[in-house]
């Protein structure tokens, strides 16, 4: 008796190769994309005390166009064209990576300039300083200043906000950028002054803390109960081999919000001591 083997013809267009793995090429350029980005905002971090962040569309556009290509590639070798989440990845890839891409580029330019380039110390009027608030999350400061004839919108730290919300000027190392942006790479506080406003942060981010440490506490509270009752109910300890039922399922999503939770307050609580040291009380 003969055997048949049917071979089913494949359309390259459409790969949908599930497991099919990431050439080392492509992991290796997407890493070295990672860490460009990751080390790129460090220096610029470091280096400066404020900057001001004009990128025209023409840069965007250019971003977006790159970002679409990349994307494209990856999508298409990876997914298919016949899925539609290779659009969906696409459309809105471009979108967030492109601002993403474009910002670092702007980190780049303004480290080119810092580095060739010159500042004076100068003494600038200050108009007004907000804090940058993203869904109730305080993300750092917006500094208004007179300079050059306009006034020119500075990103600067959530410290900074603390450091200069009351004042009316500042004495500064400035320097220009290209045609249209400006940084700052140094401000000659007052005594005390950059101290106090850590103080001030500190004490900002401990009342954070507390809430975010109340919450987890009342989950763990939940948690407990929930062990507590199946306990004295008799019901047997869950099966991690079996199925898990609705309720293990949520108790189980609770428990991992419960740690990342905490491990969040551990990251950030040891950011803050790394970059601002331990301050007071806090």
């Amino acid at each position: 008796m003969n055997n048949y083997v049917n071979f089913q013809e494949k359309d390259i267009t459409d790969v949908g190769e599930k497991d099919k793995k990431m050439s080392r090429a492509d992991k290796l350029f997407i890493g070295c994309v990672a860490v460009f980005m990751l080390v790129n905002y460090v220096v610029t971090d470091i280096c400066f005390e404020m900057y001001t962040q004009n990128i025209s569309l023409a840069e965007y556009v250019g971003c977006a166009v790159v970002v679409f290509i990349l994307l494209t590639y990856f999508c298409v070798k990876y997914i298919g064209l016949k899925r539609v989440m290779t659009y969906v990845n696409i459309i809105i890839g471009t979108f967030f990576l492109s601002a993403l891409l474009g910002m670092n580029l702007h980190g780049v330019k303004l480290l080119y300039y810092a580095a060739t380039g010159s500042t004076t110390a100068t003494r600038i009027d200050i108009n007004n300083v907000k804090k940058n608030m993203s869904k109730r999350s305080f993300m750092g400061s917006y500094v208004f200043v007179d300079y050059d004839h306009q006034e020119l919108r500075f990103e600067s730290s959530r410290v900074n906000y603390y450091a200069l919300k009351n004042e009316h000027s500042m004495l500064a190392d400035i320097g220009k950028a290209g045609a249209n942006n400006y940084y700052i790479t140094k401000v000659h506080w007052h005594i005390n002054q950059k101290a106090d406003a850590r103080k001030q942060y500190w004490a900002y981010w401990f009342h954070k803390a507390l809430i975010g440490v109340g919450v987890v506490a009342g989950i763990l509270v939940v948690l407990v109960a929930a062990i507590f009752f199946k306990e004295k109910l008799g019901i047997k300890k869950p099966n991690f081999f079996t199925r898990l039922s609705a309720l293990q399922t949520i108790l189980l999503v609770f428990g991992a919000i419960v740690v990342l939770m905490v491990l969040i307050v551990f990251v950030l609580y040891g950011y803050m001591l790394i970059r601002y040291g331990k301050i007071g009380r806090y």
